[in-house]
């Protein structure tokens, strides 16, 4: 009885782990826009997304396959662009990937592939505060802050958080080329490039930091955002201006002179490391869009070539007027 009871709820277990999550609705993810589905069979749907191209929706096809425990099939943006699409159903999220083929007439295989990430429900209004997942273009990992053995990053937040009124996703830094470190052995990237935004917003804000000094108001980095009529607004971010270095010591100023740049965490340093700071800073720059009405399909980061090598650790679209720091968070 037992041995026939086991193989009961083992047949159980295997036909509930086969039936398809339902996936009936709305969803919508970044370069995807609003995604609504609806069910043909238990194991196949049909769709539609406004995000891939402007001019009309995309049409999406999807199947079971209980094998994978996924839904793999097609997308297709009229004649122009088309591809293959895979997606799992995670709690409220869809999460996946999807293909551009090299037959397409326009931007063939670009992506060649790309992330799927698509949340239950439709988009954020416009003005919503939403951070940007940053994780496909850093090259310092958070995971692996708590490893460093010869800089502090044991100490700098992580994660879910918010400053100065500002919420972000930290999940690591992207530091950017700087003549100091290129010195010393540390040649970071000089670009960052094509980071997927697409959204409407009135306002960028900007976590991060310098490694090393520059002269008062020499650039650092230039911003451009990269906006749907293939226009780009470049920001030019300086030292002092809008960031300084990641260390604060003595004698060194405090104070940034753009008003909408602020201090917006302090800590202390690690103890035991080569290097001994007083106070470890990161800053927030907002930076308005010219063109609030029009989505920003992407962002480029590149460095000024100057002595400091910027490192932005998040960023966070959102209204205007977010930013409000009376004194840096810190531990």
């Amino acid at each position: 009885m037992l041995t026939a009871f086991g193989m009961g709820l083992v047949g159980t277990v295997l036909l509930f782990a086969g039936t398809p999550p339902e996936l009936t609705g709305e969803w919508s993810g970044d370069g995807w826009g609003n995604v609504v589905l609806k069910q043909v069979t238990p194991e196949e749907y049909t769709g539609t997304c406004t995000g891939i191209l402007d001019a009309q929706p995309a049409e999406i096809q999807l199947k079971w396959s209980p094998d994978e425990q996924r839904f793999n099939g097609t997308w297709r943006d009229g004649g122009e662009r088309f591809g293959e699409l895979s997606v799992r159903r995670i709690g409220n999220q869809m999460r996946g990937a999807f293909t551009t083929v090299r037959s397409s007439t326009l931007t063939p295989a670009a992506p060649r592939l790309g992330e799927v990430a698509w949340t239950k429900g439709p988009l954020p209004l416009p003005g919503a505060v939403r951070p940007l997942d940053l994780t496909p273009w850093y090259t310092m990992r958070a995971s692996r802050f708590d490893l460093d053995k010869r800089y502090p990053w044991r100490a700098v937040p992580r994660g879910a958080h918010t400053f100065g009124n500002v919420p972000f996703e930290i999940g690591g830094g992207m530091p950017l080329w700087g003549g100091i470190n290129a010195q010393g052995g540390l040649v970071f990237a000089e670009t960052a490039d094509n980071i997927q935004v697409n959204r409407t917003f009135d306002a960028l804000y900007v976590y991060h930091a310098t490694f090393h000094v520059s002269d008062e108001g020499a650039p650092v980095y230039d911003l451009l955002m990269q906006h749907a009529d293939g226009t780009s607004s470049p920001t030019t971010l300086r030292y002092g201006t809008h960031v300084r270095d990641w260390y604060l010591r003595e004698g060194y100023p405090l104070e940034l002179t753009d008003p909408k740049s602020k201090v917006a965490w302090e800590g202390d340093p690690v103890a035991g490391l080569p290097y001994h700071p007083l106070k470890l800073r990161f800053y927030i720059t907002t930076i308005p869009n010219p063109k609030p009405t029009l989505e920003v399909k992407a962002i480029t980061l590149v460095s000024a070539k100057g002595k400091s090598a910027a490192c932005i650790l998040a960023m966070t679209t959102g209204p205007d007027d977010l930013l409000k720091v009376d004194s840096p968070e810190g531990k």
